[in-house]
Formats: C-alpha cells, sequence, structure tokens
C-alpha cells in the first residue's frame, strides 16, 4: 500500500510495495502523468519479455509534483552480472534489451538496480533512496508486475 505523502510532498521513508493497478490510481492525476504512464507501461512491457516483473519508482512522478518531466525506474535482478542471466534475457527479446543499453525509453530513465551509480559510487537501488538536494533517505515505490 501506498502511504500519503510527508509535508514536503514526497514519500515517507521505506520501499513502499504497489501493484500497477494501485500505481495507477495513486499517481496518474492529469494529462502530463498519463503520458509519463502509457511511457512506463510500455517499458514494463518490454520487461515482461524478458521475465522481470519487480522495479523501483522514484523522482518527482512519485511525489505532489503536477507535472513531473519523467520518471525513474530500476530494474533487475543481483544475477544482472551473471553472464548466463544476460545471455539468457537478450536471447529471449535482443531488441529490448539493447534500447535498455541507451537508459532512456520515452519519458523513462531506466537503471539496472545492481549496477553502481557514477557518481555517488552507491548501487542504483541505494541512490535511488537518498534525496538528491538533502542528501537524506526518502521513500520509493516498489512496483511488482505479478502476485
Amino acid at each position: 500500500m501506498i502511504p500519503e505523502f510527508d509535508e514536503n510532498g514526497k514519500l515517507p521513508l521505506g520501499i513502499h510495495v504497489a501493484h500497477l493497478e494501485e500505481f495507477e490510481r495513486r499517481f496518474v492525476i492529469n494529462f502530463p502523468r498519463k503520458l509519463i504512464f502509457n511511457d512506463l507501461v510500455n517499458v514494463l512491457k518490454g520487461f515482461q519479455s524478458i521475465d522481470c516483473y519487480e522495479f523501483y519508482i522514484d523522482v518527482s512522478y512519485v511525489t505532489t509534483e503536477k507535472e513531473p518531466k519523467d520518471i525513474d525506474i530500476c530494474w533487475g535482478s543481483e544475477r544482472i552480472s551473471d553472464e548466463v542471466f544476460l545471455q539468457s534475457l537478450f536471447n529471449k527479446n535482443k531488441h529490448f534489451i539493447l534500447s535498455l543499453l541507451e537508459k532512456k525509453v520515452g519519458k523513462c530513465d531506466i537503471h539496472p538496480a545492481y549496477f553502481v551509480e557514477t557518481d555517488t559510487k552507491r548501487l542504483f537501488i541505494d541512490f535511488f533512496q537518498i534525496d538528491k538536494v538533502t542528501n537524506k533517505p526518502k521513500g520509493i515505490i516498489k512496483l511488482i508486475l505479478k502476485s
């Protein structure tokens, strides 16, 4: 369940689990957000084609901001550095995997959860949980496509 926003319009500290339907009800509140959500759904379809069903969502899309510019998606498995695992992903959907190398699909910025973010030297999954302005911990959404 997605909790209420804090006094700053952000999610409270923690990883808050949601399914796509709840995420849509909570965050798709106007046309600009709907356009970004449509891009997200298209990206998620690609991930489903490689059997990836869990994601972490960050930035202004999961705040009270009325017109966010984009949405950040953190995806993957701790096995992402396993060569056999990577080859199986590539074999399942080569076109989608190659698009991930661009790190942006529509208004979705895409990052592998267990890769290191260059500037902070944190794993992206940890990087997502730090407010870039205050440098304090913050909440994110864990989006699950399968029950």
